[in-house]
């Protein structure tokens, strides 16, 4: 990838360069949220935190069936509605 697009936090910073990769989709998915996992720890926020928030992700991932560049409002609305949570956790 060039250098233009290694911004804080990108999967760019964990990806390597020039390697051919078997199953893309995983790999990225993993790198994007290695290099957001990296962003939030870079503004202090507590290790918990962070690691909910992936944990999270990794949930909606697992409902939805689907990598996080395909994701759609109606995805959003429907885990919501299955998931039995407060309202307010869902606001």
């Amino acid at each position: 990838m060039s250098q233009a697009r290694r911004f804080a936090g990108s999967a760019a910073l964990v990806l390597v360069d020039g390697a051919t990769l078997l199953r893309p989709e995983p790999a990225l998915f993993e790198a994007m949220l290695e290099g957001w996992g990296r962003q939030q720890r870079s503004r202090r926020l507590s290790v918990p935190l962070v690691e909910s928030r992936e944990r999270l992700v990794r949930r909606f991932q697992a409902f939805t069936g689907v990598w996080l560049w395909g994701w759609t409002p109606e995805q959003v609305e429907a885990w919501s509605c299955s998931g039995g949570w407060a309202h307010s956790t869902i606001r």
